[in-house]
């Protein structure tokens, strides 16, 4: 009857060395490698997430101004309208540019 011992298995090596067959080592390195892949993936969101927010931010001022553009052009072309009603000169612009009425996109703040 042989005797089996709980020591773990070892190779030779090519210098004649003997070398245990540890499955640690390479656990605990897979582990480090996929723990810096992950830190590296999270820095790497966080910087383009931030650069995101700062180019959205650099650019409201110029939404709110052409929010501001749209609504005054849009008055100015309701009044137009109106005026063409009586004023042949102002039908000629209304006629060139083609600046019509659509019902329910009245233009905020027109009166």
């Amino acid at each position: 009857m042989s005797t089996e011992t709980s020591e773990p298995k070892s190779i030779t090596n090519a210098g004649g060395n003997q070398a245990l067959l540890n499955p640690f080592l390479p656990l605990a390195l897979f582990g480090c490698s996929f723990l810096m892949f992950l830190s590296w993936q999270v820095t790497r969101i966080t910087r383009e997430r931030d650069t995101l927010q700062t180019a959205i931010s650099q650019r409201e001022p110029a939404v709110v101004q052409a929010e501001d553009s749209k609504m005054r052009l849009e008055k100015l072309a309701m009044e137009l309208l109106e005026v063409a009603k009586t004023n042949s000169e102002a039908r000629k612009i209304v006629a060139k540019y083609n600046i019509q009425y659509t019902p329910g996109k009245k233009a905020e703040n027109a009166q």
